[in-house]
């Protein structure tokens, strides 16, 4: 037997063995003829193949958990049930490895080994078969780990397969048949907050999970990445301008960007205004205009140049651009140009694109085609777009963004309902809330699916146990169904039983009120016995009419009225006597009839006659007797039941006429046997006689008793 504790663990890059290799944890099939296994197997073959062992050890796979045998020259590699761990089973072609994959075609059965043969088995799992030759020199197939260094084929015990590589799948030292390979390792810890590796030195390793690569731990695993599918944007991450997204993961977008209009100071130390590139830095600091003040306002290196000079440009008060006009003092104004359609305030009178029919980038309210309010964009020309744009659904019941669904985006539509039976209930009807978010089921009822719930006294034949006399409505018996609404019924109680008569009863119990089966009015002969049903009804099963001279329904006659029949008039083939009325007027009395008269037929024999003497060579057992009457000889033999029968058929005259038989036989021999039986008909079917038998001669002192029987047609 190889006993041994299996461990599960995954192959990563190739085997290093040091020393031999165990197998372990599975039964070397009885039978082996070596008792010594010459470990002389080449693991670097491809293997043992049909009808070339001599020898178990000649079908070495290096699985641990099969069970490899020579029989008849071919190779088996059974799986061992008990030989794997946990949730691993026995792969003839694998070890011990998880659950066999399912599958429906080959494709999805392909695996990273180039030395394995992928395939879907029957459409149903996927099987990888090993082939060596596929490796290089030197190496073997594994399917659950590929191409590795062949093992050793000698070794003692399980230290002398370890290896260098802490990666390297669990193999166990079985000394008949050198290393052999248990499971590859598996480094899942369960956790999805890890991702899980193997290190050739140390093993098992449980990273954190970084799903984008930029370094940072998943925020969902509790890390700081703020965004675990954007390896753009971690706390490493500068924060880009103009795209409102928050690449360094501080919670604010954008921070430390352009914002155009502030002051700044110009190249010539006035203050400007700041610009911003359209990537959201700092452009130049904008020069404000020059004024006639001794400075180069402009920073374009002359002071005061063309101050107040009619009709020049300049920049009004509100940033527009104007015409300068001068006073008689000389100082300059600037007079602001007409409001044009550019969202700016142009005449600097505090109102945008004024004049206009709408402003540049606003919109205006107006009713949408299916009545709900929405908005017109204003065209540029500030011209207002001629259709009106709907707006977002809101919960109300009305189909606001007019695509003719009301509410859509919401749960429900306000103030629809639905049966409550959508909602698992078995009746009602379920109006929609008042924010949209679903169904009020409060008013739904299970009333009528056969389950009594909270708040009914029952539902459908579910009574809660309770009966009509259990109410405490004073009914003693009754059937006590459940209404609609699920409240009791009491309409079939009934107070019958309580040995009173009560309205709408004929009876109760014993009490009759002194009626008789005549004395109810339904026809019934006197005598008979009225009795009171359990629902205080008559019952008139033990009233009869018979006896009352007429043939009433359900009778054959009744009393002297025959109704014309007579022996010969009625089945049974009599051809005379007297025809009779039977108990309970409900058939003839045909026992004064005559009709002719056959005994043959077969008859079962009681007791049956059984007798063996002379050591056996006499005897008999009658279990039927045949009789044959021709109208002149009654011949009576044994019919077959019983073994043996008599050697002889008896015979007597005709039984026809008088009803009664006398037969005989003799068999002659050394031993004279005599066999008789005589009596007579009790009825037509049924007759009673003594049976005998005789010996004379030499019969070795057989003597028989004579014995009653009766015998039946």
């Amino acid at each position: 037997m190889r006993v041994g504790l299996l461990r599960a663990v995954v192959l990563v890059g190739s085997v290093a063995f040091v020393g031999s290799v165990v197998v372990g944890g599975c039964a070397v099939r009885e039978g082996t003829t070596d008792a010594t296994l010459n470990l002389d197997v080449q693991l670097g073959d491809t293997g043992p193949r049909p009808g070339t062992c001599t020898r178990d050890l000649d079908c070495a796979d290096r699985l641990a958990c099969t069970i490899d045998h020579c029989d008849e020259g071919a190779c088996t590699h059974e799986p061992c049930t008990d030989c794997c761990i946990g949730s691993l089973v026995c792969d003839e072609a694998l070890g011990c490895v998880p659950a066999p994959q399912p599958c429906t075609t080959d494709a999805e059965c392909r695996d990273a080994f180039s030395c394995t043969l992928d395939r879907c088995r029957d459409r149903t799992f996927c099987e990888h078969v090993p082939e060596s030759s596929l490796c290089s020199a030197g190496e073997i197939c594994l399917g659950a780990v590929g191409c590795i260094p062949t093992p050793p084929t000698s070794c003692t015990m399980d230290e002398d397969c370890s290896s260098e590589n802490a990666c390297a799948a669990v193999w166990r030292c079985e000394p008949e048949f050198g290393c052999a390979f248990v499971s590859a390792l598996d480094c899942d810890d369960g956790d999805a907050c890890t991702t899980d590796a193997c290190d050739a030195d140390d093993g098992c390793v449980h990273l954190p999970l970084d799903v984008d690569g930029d370094s940072f731990v998943d925020d969902a695993c509790g890390g700081e990445d703020c965004d675990d599918g954007d390896d753009t944007v971690s706390p490493s991450a500068p924060d880009l301008c103009g795209d409102d997204i928050d690449q360094d993961c501080d919670g604010e977008a954008d921070d430390g960007c352009c914002e155009a209009g502030l002051p700044c100071a110009t190249t010539c130390s006035t203050t400007g205004t700041t610009t911003c590139t359209p990537d959201g830095s700092a452009g130049p600091c904008m020069a404000p205009a020059e004024i006639c003040n001794g400075v180069d306002d402009d920073c374009d290196g002359m002071r005061d140049e063309a101050c107040c000079v009619v009709g020049t440009p300049c920049t009004t008060g509100c940033g527009s651009t104007g015409t300068t006009a001068c006073a008689p003092d000389g100082t300059a104004s600037c007079v602001p140009p007409a409001e044009s359609c550019n969202d700016v305030d142009d005449d600097c009178d505090a109102t945008i694109d004024d004049g206009f029919a709408c402003r540049v980038g606003m919109s205006s309210s107006c009713t949408t085609s299916c009545g709900s309010m929405g908005s017109r964009a204003c065209l540029p020309g500030c011209t207002l777009d001629g259709t009106c744009a709907p707006p977002a659904e809101t919960c109300n019941g009305v189909d606001d963004d007019c695509d003719a669904t009301c509410d859509d985006g919401f749960t429900c539509c306000a103030g629809s309902s639905r049966a409550c039976s959508t909602f698992g209930f078995f009746a009602g009807t379920a109006l929609c809330r008042g924010d949209c978010s679903g169904f009020d089921t409060s008013t739904c009822s299970n009333c009528g699916n056969g389950t009594r719930n909270m708040g009914e006294a029952c539902d459908g034949v579910d009574l809660g146990g309770a009966s009509c006399t259990s109410l405490g409505m004073g009914f003693s018996s009754g059937t006590l169904r459940c209404a609609a609404g699920c409240v009791y019924d009491t309409s079939s109680c009934s107070r019958c039983g309580n040995g009173a008569i009560d309205a709408g009863e004929q009876c109760d119990g014993a009490m009759l009120g002194g009626s008789t089966c005549s004395s109810i009015g339904m026809g019934f002969a006197p005598g008979g016995t009225l009795r009171c049903n359990g629902s205080c009804g008559w019952d008139t099963s033990s009233c009869t009419r018979c006896g009352n001279g007429t043939i009433d329904a359900g009778e054959s006659c009744d009393g002297t009225n025959l109704g014309g029949s007579s022996c010969t008039t009625i089945p049974g083939g009599f051809t005379g006597g007297s025809l009779r009325c039977g108990v309970g007027c409900s058939s003839f009395d045909t026992s004064m009839c005559t009709r002719p008269f056959d005994p043959s037929g077969t008859y079962t024999v009681t007791p049956p006659p059984a007798y063996s003497c002379a050591f056996g060579l006499v005897g008999f057992n009658l279990g039927t007797l045949q009789f044959v009457d021709n109208g002149t000889t009654l011949s009576v033999l044994n019919s077959g039941t019983g073994s043996p029968g008599l050697p002889c058929s008896m015979q007597g005259a005709s039984a026809r006429t008088s009803r009664t038989f006398d037969v005989s036989c003799l068999a002659p021999g050394s031993c004279n046997e005599t066999y008789r039986l005589s009596g007579s008909y009790t009825d037509d079917n049924t007759w009673t006689a003594t049976f005998t038998a005789t010996y004379m001669g030499s019969c070795f002192g057989c003597s028989y008793p004579a014995q009653s029987v009766t015998g039946r047609r």
